[in-house]
């Protein structure tokens, strides 16, 4: 892989050493080289691809108007629900990592993508719709003590704002992103202590970031527990570890996150507009300090706030789905996608 920076593209260098660092355990994604592919086919010579964007052909351009024409694209209630109960939007959103490498870049997509510009003839309608309502990033109140930073990574992360302290429901892909999330909320609600985190299911984007939110001298000290559901590790390391090549190389043509943003490349990957290139070291999964929680009837209690965990098993994976203030955490299936249903990668409910 070329490490070198192109000028005009401000996510900053990612080496091929970083992403597989960090993908082993994220199923991001490994290095896609910029140069050109040959494949020989019979005598009468090969043929070569390469890299670089091209414009839609005909038959993508016809799928495309396709989709456009079959489908309510005025029906604009989906961007009012992204935007309700938004506190706090930062003008600008650039994460870097310690030693100044950038994790997370929206700034590289609002070039292009904005509510109001059209769909070009390279993309699916209904994926540039998707990666519009991405855009609405920042500090949202969902309902009472409950709140949630959406747009700084693929997932969302959300926030239990107890009598003194907070609990943490997924947090994202990367510490770094993780850790502006948490920075967020305390700057625009007062700063609290994490006392919880609790972590849906064994997918990285849901708890990769973990020690952005919480210190493995925390843990230790008993000052923060982290929950999880049954049979969390067994599925985390068959996925992230057994099969870890497989899935990182698959992950490369499910979100594209070395494509160049623009229309010609990398749009949006559904459940986010990428993956965060920062560190995800799920430490306390290594340490062994991770607590299953595997009792539906385990009821608790969490600096004031009730948490009834249950689990139920999807794709191989336990889910927990804990109502807190009668309301439920569902991991991603609560969404306006098919990722589930008719998922990209291959895995089903």
């Amino acid at each position: 892989m070329n490490d070198r920076t192109d000028p005009a593209d401000e996510r900053g260098r990612i080496s091929r050493r970083t992403i597989l660092r960090n993908v082993a355990w994220a199923g991001a994604a490994t290095a896609v080289g910029g140069v050109a592919l040959t494949a020989c086919g019979d005598d009468s010579g090969g043929f070569t691809t390469d890299a670089k964007p091209k414009p839609a052909s005909e038959a993508t351009k016809a799928a495309n108007k396709k989709v456009r024409d079959s489908l309510p694209f005025a029906n604009r209630d989906d961007f009012a629900d992204a935007s309700r109960g938004l506190v706090k939007r930062p003008d600008t959103l650039i994460i870097k990592t310690a030693d100044g490498r950038i994790a997370w870049d929206m700034e590289s997509y609002k070039k292009f993508i904005n509510d109001d510009a059209e769909s070009p003839d390279t993309v699916n309608p209904s994926l540039w719709r998707n990666a519009k309502l991405n855009m609405h990033y920042g500090l949202y109140k969902v309902t009472d003590r409950i709140y949630q930073v959406r747009g700084y990574d693929l997932s969302n992360i959300s926030f239990i704002q107890g009598d003194l302290e907070w609990i943490v429901f997924d947090p994202l892909v990367s510490t770094e992103t993780a850790k502006a999330a948490l920075d967020l909320i305390n700057a625009e609600l007062g700063a609290r202590p994490v006392t919880a985190v609790i972590i849906s299911h064994p997918h990285t984007d849901h708890y990769g970031g973990i020690r952005g939110v919480v210190s493995q001298a925390d843990v230790d000290a008993g000052k923060a527990r982290i929950v999880v559901p049954q049979g969390f590790l067994e599925h985390a390391v068959s996925e992230n570890v057994i099969a870890g090549n497989v899935m990182s190389r698959r992950a490369v043509y499910m979100y594209g996150a070395l494509l160049p943003r623009g229309p010609q490349g990398g749009v949006n990957a559904g459940l986010g507009q990428t993956l965060s290139n920062g560190h995800g070291q799920p430490d306390a999964a290594d340490r062994g300090d991770l607590h299953d929680r595997h009792r539906a009837d385990d009821r608790r209690r969490a600096d004031g706030v009730p948490d009834d965990a249950g689990h139920r098993g999807a794709g191989g994976d336990e889910y927990l789905l804990p109502p807190v203030q009668g309301h439920v955490d569902g991991g991603e299936h609560h969404q306006h996608d098919a990722q589930h249903p008719h998922p990209a990668r291959g895995a089903g409910p």
